[in-house]
């Protein structure tokens, strides 16, 4: 994304430089045939005749690459689904880290505008969550870990993935994740290793579905909602939509968006088995599938409020309402937009043996945290 401005200077500088190759070729051609006219020799004729056909072939050749060029710069400028996701995943995931890090120099991350009651300066609990929570967990860390060297920030402080998380705390290599609820699959997973997940709500967040800004349709009930992503309606004119097919976008399983798609959004119903190039594995790839697919004002998708409009916003995308109600701050706080989700922090007993880890969620759920919370741009409980 960066060195596209970089690729745009050089292609229009090579455009300038041909543009000016037929320039100064037809200024020789207008001058060899002034010359010719004021002195009529065989010699300024074949000279005129030369000077003409160099700049045909200067003309057709500069227009040609021009064209190539302009072609090659509007790729650029927009990529094509096609790329490589996991390599545009790790990408965005680097971006998102590096605007939220904590303890980092010109971050997003927000700074706690009071003095907070817990401040830990050792024995630091281990947090990870989602990518699409890092600001909180990330804002946490800045407020109540003193004395926390920057060098030392990965130690205490990592950005998965839901499923990544989940693992790493079944595994007893983190302390708190910030993530939903977990899929039945990963309840199962942590029984095996004899772990059993201790969750606690900490804020609400909205499960949005969105679409192209060229598809007219702005809002969708929960049963047509439903009836899409069982593959019963297929087509947008049946939602009062244009006569064109609905290409459905799903997530991978035990993601925290297809999870809360099923246990949120389904409730039972099962899910049509989507094609294998609308099957998105990370997060970030369903947002770019749908303002980006080649046939875009077709596609649906799914994520969260919060990540879609301000950690990894993508241009030409737009949030339907549910049953008429939008996504608003608003409509979290007072419950009324349908897909409202609880987001927790969850840990375990092993995590617990660090007596500082209850004092990080008891200090979450304290009128402090929950300022914290809303500082960040999220829900509160207090307010819903």
């Amino acid at each position: 994304m960066i060195i596209w401005p970089i690729f745009w200077f050089f292609g229009l500088v090579a455009i300038i430089a041909l543009a000016a190759a037929v320039t100064a070729s037809a200024i020789v051609l207008f001058l060899t045939v002034r010359r010719r006219k004021r002195t009529p020799t065989r010699l300024n004729g074949i000279a005129a005749i030369v000077m003409t056909m160099v700049l045909a072939f200067v003309s057709v050749y500069s227009g040609t690459t021009g064209l190539n060029i302009w072609h090659w710069m509007s790729e650029l400028s927009e990529p094509n689904i096609i790329e490589d996701d996991g390599e545009l995943a790790m990408r965005e995931t680097d971006e998102i880290w590096y605007n939220y890090r904590p303890f980092g120099n010109d971050t997003r991350t927000i700074s706690a505008d009071f003095e907070s009651d817990l401040i830990i300066t050792r024995n630091y609990p281990r947090l990870d969550g989602a990518t699409a929570f890092l600001p909180v967990y990330s804002a946490v860390a800045e407020t109540i870990y003193s004395e926390l060297n920057s060098d030392d920030v990965p130690k205490y402080i990592q950005l998965s993935t839901t499923s990544q998380a989940f693992e790493r705390l079944t595994q007893r290599e983190t302390d708190i994740i910030f993530t939903l609820q977990p899929s039945q699959a990963q309840i199962e997973d942590a029984k095996q290793y004899g772990v059993e997940f201790i969750k606690t709500p900490i804020f609400s967040e909205a499960f949005v579905f969105f679409v192209n800004e060229a598809n007219p349709i702005d809002s969708l009930t929960t049963e047509q909602i439903r009836q899409i992503y069982t593959g019963e309606i297929t087509n947008w004119k049946d939602v009062g939509g244009q006569d064109e097919e609905i290409v459905a976008y799903q997530r991978n399983a035990n993601s925290g968006s297809q999870t809360t798609m099923e246990q949120v959004v389904m409730r039972g119903f099962t899910m049509a088995k989507p094609e294998t190039e609308l099957y998105h594995g990370f997060m970030g790839s369903i947002l770019r599938g749908v303002a980006q697919y080649d046939n875009h004002e077709r596609a649906l998708g799914y994520s969260f409020r919060f990540y879609s409009t301000v950690i990894n916003p993508h241009y030409g995308l737009k949030l339907l309402s549910v049953d008429g109600i939008e996504p608003t701050p608003e409509n979290i706080a007072n419950n009324s937009y349908p897909f409202t989700v609880n987001v927790y922090a969850i840990t375990t007993e092993q995590g617990l043996k660090n007596p500082n880890t209850q004092a990080v969620i008891d200090w979450l759920v304290s009128p402090q945290g929950q300022q914290l919370i809303e500082q960040t741009g999220y829900v509160g409980l207090e307010t819903s």
